[in-house]
């Protein structure tokens, strides 16, 4: 059951995900979005540490440490090395300056997570700034980003396409 209700989720993020990427002209991320994770192996893990008794949990981001999360940060970490819309994807190696396409599929995304548990831009840009320095963003990415996260709601973000 926890399969079927983690593919619900997945299903329904990626719709939301695309539906904002098309908004910004994003039309082949928003359909090739987190594609990996229905990778059967990387399916069935996150189906399993992500899920219990039918509710998603909380996983904590960042890097794990935790044994129990041991095959969950695995492939965390694989699908965030591999995707340009993570900004763990621009840490690697040196702190980069992320491309403006990967900035807004990431806020997309973002927006994407938020819908799918029931809350909209009020508790995004809530969640943004409890979490904004537990990030290592390079400064011209994360000015980007801070102006993205200023816009008074989600139609007005969309409407003003310009990064």
């Amino acid at each position: 059951m926890k399969y079927l209700k983690y593919l619900w989720y997945l299903i329904r993020h990626k719709w939301y995900v695309m539906l904002y990427c098309f908004k910004f002209n994003l039309y082949w991320e928003g359909i090739v979005h987190d594609l990996d994770k229905f990778l059967p192996w990387r399916f069935v893990v996150y189906a399993r540490y992500a899920w219990t008794n039918g509710e998603r949990k909380a996983l904590p981001e960042g890097l794990f440490i935790a044994t129990e999360y041991s095959e969950f940060n695995e492939e965390w970490l694989k699908h965030r090395e591999s995707n340009k819309h993570h900004w763990q994807y621009w840490v690697y190696g040196s702190l980069r300056e992320m491309d403006s396409k990967s900035i807004l599929e990431m806020y997309c995304d973002w927006m994407g997570a938020m819908r799918c548990k029931g809350e909209g831009y009020e508790e995004l840009k809530v969640w943004y700034a409890d979490t904004r320095g537990s990030r290592r963003i390079n400064e011209k990415t994360l000015k980007v980003i801070d102006k993205l996260m200023q816009y008074k709601n989600e139609d007005h973000a969309v409407r003003n396409k310009k990064v």
